[in-house]
């Protein structure tokens, strides 16, 4: 099941690649040409409803970017009128006239109406919201907005008779970072797919139950060592915890990644046409208010499982279970102490994300834009409601969501099916669980894998990966607060 999931994923994550790659055209994403001509006076479209309610997210605003239409008469023709415009003035425009209305762009399905002329010419209607006439091809960008649409396209004077071809583009500029996403969660169930499968061979290639087994010639027989001996204090930090089969690690990590795509990419969308302010500011609080939601819910998943796992929330017992104990020095034993100096360097190296070159965000998207922006300041000066907002995602990042989930949970919980490499695995599921801001997926692979993923497991400390995570925050906190005050 894993593996057929992961070839639906990277088969969509693939062809949304090429798309991207290939079927841009001046920076939008085009159909290929289509034709239409009519007898009556006008080429119409279906009413489009961007921004609704259940699959009308697909077509939000937010999703869309602008939109180009492109329209070129075929052979000898009067000048174009192309114009879009609300449907409902649109109906009343054409009550009447006879025109063709299309009905699917792709297939060039269309329907016609019986009308007359039109009463007067398009260009003198006040209701189109974008437009474009004159000879020769004709190009309309428009900014779309919530509502609903229809797309005209008449001769100029608004006689009869027209035969055109036409495109369709949209800038769609997250159209390429959730296909990355989508062949990195593909990636990560098709690797976790391989070791179940590789698991099943074993166990059937092997006569042993997993309770030890017996080691023999012909001429000896000895008891077979389950395992190799773990150092005392070692063995002590795992006595706590459940070890999870790759089954339940990707469950785990499914539980947290994927409502926080959704939460990214199919609400916040939808948020943004209902929340006040200008420009990028809606986004960007829509994406405040729903990231700071899946980070509670990653807290809230840690608490169940963990309820689920130990039958207690006593502090005691999540404090072993989550290893949320002082470092341990794997060479002297030492706890505590001068061992908590460790976090420094690995500070240092994870300062590094921010002076690397950075795979660009879409700034409507990328909240270290966003602060260090005009409209940024202007958002935030005096604005504490939002600035504790922040605030309380920040806490939720570093503390108790994301390092909580995979330092605190699922680490410790990993070296039954990765062994030695466990903290490498983890750095494999932080970075793919980045869906929601696939542009982070490179560094946090290649830094905090080593910044925050190894050091968390050599040291035994999911302390270690919150403070070192936590840095990050708190010099964001710093910056915020002096906009703010």
């Amino acid at each position: 099941m894993l593996v057929l999931v992961a070839l639906c994923l990277l088969g969509a994550g693939g062809a949304g690649v090429w798309a991207d790659l290939t079927q841009r055209d001046g920076g939008y994403a085009t159909t290929g040409v289509r034709h239409f001509s009519t007898a009556g006076s006008a080429l119409a479209t279906e009413h489009t409803d961007l921004g609704t309610s259940g699959l009308g997210w697909l077509y939000s605003p937010g999703v869309l970017g602008k939109v180009r239409i492109r329209v070129t008469p075929s052979g000898s023709s009067p000048p174009l009128f192309v114009g879009i415009g609300p449907s409902d003035a649109v109906d009343r425009y054409l009550a009447g006239v006879k025109r063709t209305v299309i009905s699917d762009f792709r297939s060039e399905k269309t329907a016609n109406v019986d009308g007359g002329k039109a009463a007067s010419a398009p260009a003198t209607q006040g209701f189109w919201v974008a437009s474009s006439s004159g000879t020769g091809a004709r190009s309309v960008v428009w900014k779309p907005s919530d509502g609903s649409w229809t797309v005209v396209v008449m001769a100029a004077d608004g006689r009869a008779g027209i035969n055109v071809s036409a495109d369709l583009g949209a800038e769609v500029p997250a159209l390429l970072w959730v296909a990355i996403g989508v062949l990195i969660a593909g990636a990560v169930f098709l690797a976790g797919g391989g070791l179940l499968i590789a698991g099943a061979v074993r166990s059937r290639a092997s006569p042993s139950d997993g309770q030890g087994g017996v080691m023999s010639t012909p001429n000896i027989a000895v008891a077979a060592p389950r395992e190799l001996a773990l150092p005392t204090d070692e063995a002590e930090r795992y006595e706590a915890v459940k070890q999870y089969s790759v089954a339940q690690i990707l469950g785990v990590w499914a539980a947290a990644a994927i409502p926080m795509a959704l939460l990214a990419w199919v609400v916040a969308p939808i948020l943004d046409g209902h929340l006040s302010g200008t420009g990028r500011v809606p986004m960007m609080k829509a994406l405040l208010l729903l990231i700071t939601a899946g980070l509670i819910w990653q807290f809230v998943l840690v608490a169940l499982l963990l309820w689920r796992e130990q039958g207690t929330l006593r502090w005691a017992v999540v404090r072993e279970a989550l290893w949320l104990r002082s470092p341990r020095s794997p060479k002297t034993g030492r706890v505590g102490g001068k061992v908590w100096l460790i976090v420094i360097p690995f500070i240092v190296l994870f300062a590094l994300e921010a002076v690397l070159p950075a795979v660009p965000a879409p700034k409507s998207r990328d909240l270290a834009w966003f602060v260090g922006s005009d409209v940024g300041h202007h958002f935030l000066s005096g604005n504490w409601g939002w600035f504790a907002l922040i605030m309380v995602l920040f806490v939720f990042n570093t503390v108790l969501g994301e390092e909580l989930l995979f330092r605190g949970l699922l680490l410790p919980r990993m070296k039954r099916a990765f062994g030695r490499g466990d903290w490498a695995a983890n750095g494999v599921l932080f970075a793919g669980y980045h869906l929601a801001t696939p542009w982070l997926i490179p560094w946090t692979l290649l830094i905090d894998t080593f910044a925050i993923a190894w050091p968390s497991r050599r040291y035994q400390s999911a302390w270690v990966g919150i403070i070192v995570h936590s840095s990050q925050s708190v010099f964001f906190a710093v910056i915020i607060l002096t906009l703010v005050t």
